[in-house]
């Protein structure tokens, strides 16, 4: 009886400990970026179970692609479910919430799988610490999510971006790069990649050779005005090696815009990071031109081979089916399968050898915690306590053989691993493909290129960057010590290629920096000094009447100009001149010496000065002339009479006489005034009066007698 009781608690023990679910979450963009996720998770689950001895799947597929050593019978007590992030921070949140406290109505996971974007893995890594849940990346490579203090229980099996930023400043070394231009989207992932180059840049003491230009992240409304605006930007800074460091989202919305800017064109050399792998309608791979270049993380190790060879016989029923449906979890996404964007998995695509983007870096991330599981279980640690502290503890000291290659991690939980050097090429037949072309090696952090050569996006084989590369644009000059393309400076005119500099001649002026030509200096102004950067405006009394001139002329005489800028002068009319060229006002205009101003009713200006009179420079009246008398103003008409002599009419303003003179030509004193003989009269004194009386009574006597003799006889 005891016997049996004995046998019947074992059979529940035993029931319990198979019915105790070990859960797994994987999360990742099924509906946005592609559904093929599904499958990978479903080959890791089938591989998993082909470890695990199910016979229907060992005949399908022969030994397990990775082979755990000595697999714990308790391994079948993990369960593997699905999550759909729909390539968004708020939903894969969620969704990962549901994961860790059962809020999908499944059990909480104990680790999770995910993601692609960093910015969606970093507020999960923030869950994940809170909630104490392993979390383990196949596509998150943001050097931010290293920080251990920030981020403890977050690893991944991608390398991270700290590797690839020494993989770009490397290409820039290697091949010379004067300067290299990275635009990057204001997100965890493309920001964290441009700060791990810049940081390398730093490292070498050479900042000036790298130059960032940010562009706004925009994960739901992409606006084309803000893409082509950085772009422009990007032209502007004098470089045509451009750097892309932006995630999958916004690459395949930026590209397509880079494009319709010309920069895949001849001319220009794009450097694209992993995550530049567009495959939207406007632009797939396919279009992108022969010579581009990418960088992608070494993925694909020895068990890779065979790998492949399961792939090839997964069937869509293996993903697509209720019984994967209902074992996966689809129902409980987020975001329903069925408002997918990305086509649905087929048969094809296992024929065709299609797989997703860090396809084994998610395959081996299961795998990692498999093999954790392993060990722990093997140690005796009982199921209920896989979980947590123990767990993450177990997975930061995992290695094994993936088809990534080794897999192990470092102290941040980064799984350090090289890069290749991809190059777009003619594939022999019309057609292009991306091939690797070189390998940056994160041991040594040295980048070794094929003995083939690369193709540059001239179309042609180069060891070396193509001349057309390094030349300047117009506007820009080559820096002789760092080889670098400047803005033209003010002053100067830059043709480009790769001539230098040269200042802006007289009369000629470049107010701007990046200006091809010098630009004449408006009428009106003139630039004295070569390598001007403004024109000087022409004072008053100054004027150039054409463009260009290194100096402004005076006005002539007879004219004047009171303002600056002036192209002419204004006359100053009437017969006026004016007494020395370059005069500012219209009172420097007057009659010339010899000329009187006339200012009547018929005639208005300088006219001719009449004989007998002066006529200084200016605007006063005439003057008499000594020896000249005149009747005065008759409408600027003059009756001028000579007088006797000098002494009467001695000179000076019209119709005046010598003191005490009147009358016409002067020649009478004035009443009560007798000549003296300077010419003048002196007003008569109280004695003077006597001789007048007598020579009157005299005369009175005389013209008395004469009438008396006209009255007498003739005769006598």
């Amino acid at each position: 009886m005891a016997l049996a009781m004995r046998g019947i608690l074992a059979l529940c023990l035993c029931g319990h400990t198979l019915a105790q679910e070990l859960a797994l979450g994987v999360y990742g963009p099924v509906t946005t970026r592609s559904q093929l996720y599904l499958a990978m998770v479903a080959s890791f689950d089938l591989d998993l179970r082909n470890n695990l001895n199910e016979a229907a799947i060992r005949s399908r597929f022969g030994d397990p692609v990775i082979a755990i050593p000595n697999p714990h019978a308790q391994l079948a007590n993990v369960k593997v479910r699905i999550g759909n992030s729909a390539g968004t921070p708020e939903t894969g949140v969620a969704t990962a919430l549901d994961f860790m406290l059962g809020l999908d109505g499944e059990t909480p996971i104990v680790g999770l799988v995910g993601g692609v974007f960093s910015s969606i893995s970093m507020p999960i890594a923030s869950v994940a610490a809170v909630q104490k849940v392993t979390q383990i990346s196949y596509g998150s490579t943001s050097p931010a999510l290293s920080n251990k203090d920030t981020y403890p229980y977050f690893l991944r099996t991608v390398p991270p971006d700290s590797i690839q930023g020494q993989a770009f400043w490397n290409w820039i070394v290697t091949f010379e790069v004067p300067l290299a231009v990275c635009m990057y989207a204001v997100e965890p992932y493309g920001q964290g990649l441009f700060l791990a180059i810049e940081e390398q840049s730093k490292l070498a003491g050479e900042e000036g050779r790298l130059k960032g230009v940010s562009v706004r992240y925009m994960p739901t409304t992409f606006v084309v005005e803000e893409a082509r605006g950085a772009i422009q930007i990007a032209k502007s800074l004098g470089s045509r090696f451009i750097f892309v460091s932006m995630n999958s989202q916004m690459s395949n919305e930026f590209v397509p815009v880079m494009v319709s800017e010309g920069m895949f064109e001849p001319g220009w050399q794009v450097l694209g990071s992993e995550a530049l792998t567009p495959y939207g309608p406007a632009v797939t791979e396919a279009d992108l031109p022969i010579g581009f270049m990418r960088w992608n993380p070494v993925s694909r190790g020895s068990k890779f081979p065979a790998f492949s060879s399961m792939w090839s016989k997964l069937t869509e029923n293996d993903v697509m089916s209720a019984t994967a449906r209902a074992r996966y979890k689809y129902d409980n996404f987020k975001v329903p399968l069925s408002s997918a964007t990305v086509p649905a998995v087929t048969d094809a695509n296992f024929a065709n050898g299609d797989l997703p983007s860090y396809d084994s870096f998610l395959f081996d991330a299961c795998y990692t915690f498999v093999f954790a599981i392993n060990t722990l279980l093997h140690a005796g640690t009982a199921l209920a306590d896989i979980k947590e502290q123990t767990l993450l503890d177990q997975v930061k000291i995992t290695q094994f053989e993936g088809i990534s290659g080794p897999v192990s991690f470092n102290a941040n939980g980064d799984r350090l691993a090289s890069y290749e050097l991809l190059n777009q090429r003619p594939d022999g037949s019309g057609g292009k493909v991306l091939e690797m072309a070189g390998m940056f090696s994160a041991t040594n952090g040295e980048l070794t290129i094929l003995s083939s050569g690369l193709y540059w996006m001239d179309g042609q084989i180069w060891p070396k960057p193509p001349a057309a590369l390094t030349n300047c644009d117009p506007g820009f000059y080559k820096e002789e010590i760092s080889g670098q393309c400047k803005a033209c400076p003010r002053g100067f005119k830059c043709p480009g290629g790769a001539l230098p500099y040269q200042q802006c001649g007289r009369g000629y002026f470049a107010n701007e920096t990046g200006m091809v030509e010098c630009r004449p200096c408006a009428a009106g102004n003139f630039a004295a000094e070569v390598g001007s950067a403004e024109c000087g405006q022409c004072l008053a009394g100054f004027y150039t009447d054409l463009e260009g001139q290194e100096a402004c002329m005076k006005c002539p005489k007879g004219t004047y100009m009171p303002n600056k800028e002036a192209t002419q002068c204004i006359p100053c009319g009437m017969g006026q001149v004016t007494e020395e060229s370059g005069s500012q006002s219209q009172m420097d205009c007057r009659c010339a010496e010899g000329t009187f101003m006339c200012n009547s009713s018929s005639t208005v200006g300088c006219q001719p000065c009449p004989e007998g009179l002066s006529c200084a420079a200016g605007l006063d009246p005439p003057t008499q002339q000594p020896g000249f008398w005149t009747f005065g103003d008759q409408e600027c008409s003059f009756e001028v009479i000579r007088c006797r002599d000098t002494l009467e009419c001695p000179g000076s303003s019209l119709s005046t006489c010598a003191s005490g003179r009147q009358g016409i030509a002067c020649n009478n004193c004035a009443e009560g005034y007798y000549p003296l003989d300077d010419g003048t009269c002196s007003q008569c004194g109280p004695g003077d009066s006597l001789p007048a009386l007598f020579t009157g009574i005299f005369a009175v006597i005389v013209i008395i007698a004469l009438l008396s003799s006209v009255n007498a006889d003739l005769n006598q």
